[in-house]
């Protein structure tokens, strides 16, 4: 693919990660079971019960006749818990890579590292202790010569009871096809979204800081969201969430904003990152029946001089919804999937607001 002009060869070089298709690690869903129960030495399917989902590949294990007993147990001290819990997601690590016992399809199935993110004790639903909780943050490399960057969403969790018995696991996770882009990093340029963005801090204007550099972080959607690729983004607090930039030319970042006219509420998507040439697609649910997606298309799309597509607009009438927006990099193959809850109102002929009767609850 060609890369746009304005990312300068000379620039630093960032990788990206192509993830594989979740159905991709699913159909091995028995291989990858029986892999989990030899590493952790159980066998009885019934009580040691391993899923994998089929909307996001992520694993989960749980021993029936351990896991939240509904009484208290005595646990064993946290350093040792710690000390037990790394062992334990080693020897799993090295299960789910062995190249001997897996197919070709599965060798990106676990992070190449991860590092300890915090252990809480659990309390039990009648009141005392069940088991600890020891997180791992999965970490990738993100260019030579720089450390390794979090993957922002995903975690293994490990779930260790009395004795310091695994009693569960879960690994929030995609597969990796093993195939990676090395892109040039560039500086995220400045955009307004709306009149009021530089007063509220909308995520739209891309983040900065004169004193300290932004950190690059990876950032895993959620279950069942489209995702084609794990690429670098810059992360910023706003001082009520956390905002992402643009770092490289396949991370895309997605805003709605929305204007009520007198049919309703015209919905804007901004997208922003890789080289500005977007096709989006909509689609749009009551939030009554989510899974009623009715397709919008592209949209009435604004183009931005020689960049494109760069916006796109639908208009929706009085209501509440799901809404999903699509937008897809003509240039680079950037992909990002976004979707928001949207309640949607209307002016009347003199230009006040109009509510309507909104149902959203079935």
């Amino acid at each position: 693919m060609t890369e746009p002009a304005d990312f300068a060869a000379e620039s630093p070089l960032l990788t990206s990660y192509e993830l594989a298709p979740p159905g991709r690690v699913a159909k091995e869903a028995d291989a990858v079971a029986a892999l989990v129960r030899r590493a952790f030495g159980v066998a009885d399917p019934a009580r040691h019960v391993v899923t994998v989902s089929r909307y996001s590949g992520w694993i989960q294990y749980q021993d029936r006749a351990r896991l939240w007993q509904g009484r208290s147990v005595s646990l064993p001290p946290r350093e040792a818990i710690e000390k037990t819990a790394e062992q334990r997601l080693g020897t799993l690590l090295r299960a789910l890579s062995d190249r001997q016992q897996l197919p070709e399809t599965l060798r990106g199935l676990v992070p190449p590292q991860l590092r300890p993110a915090g252990t809480i004790a659990m309390v039990g639903m009648r009141g005392g202790y069940d088991h600890w909780l020891c997180r791992f943050e999965p970490m990738l490399g993100v260019a030579v010569g720089q450390p390794m960057a979090p993957v922002v969403g995903s975690v293994a969790e490990l779930r260790v009871g009395a004795d310091g018995a695994l009693v569960a696991f879960s690994l929030r996770w995609r597969a990796l096809t093993g195939r990676t882009a090395r892109r040039p990093q560039h500086p995220p340029a400045e955009r307004l979204l709306s009149p009021d963005d530089a007063v509220h801090g909308g995520s739209g204007a891309a983040p900065h800081d004169d004193e300290q550099p932004l950190p690059l972080v990876f950032v895993l959607e959620g279950e069942g969201t489209p995702q084609l690729f794990l690429s670098p983004f810059y992360q910023r607090l706003t001082g009520h969430a956390l905002a992402y930039a643009s770092a490289c030319p396949l991370s895309l970042t997605v805003d709605l904003w929305g204007d009520m006219v007198t049919t309703g509420m015209r919905l804007r998507a901004f997208a922003a990152g890789g080289s500005g040439r977007y096709d989006y697609e909509w689609a749009v649910a009551p939030l009554n029946d989510p899974f009623a997606f009715e397709s919008y298309g592209n949209g009435s799309t604004h183009d931005d001089g020689d960049q494109g597509a760069a916006t796109s607009a639908i208009t929706v009438p009085v209501g509440a919804y799901l809404v999903a927006v699509q937008v897809r990099d003509r240039v680079t193959g950037g992909f990002q999937h976004f979707q928001q809850q949207v309640f949607c109102s209307a002016l009347t002929e003199d230009g006040e607001p109009a509510l309507g009767d909104v149902e959203y609850m079935p």
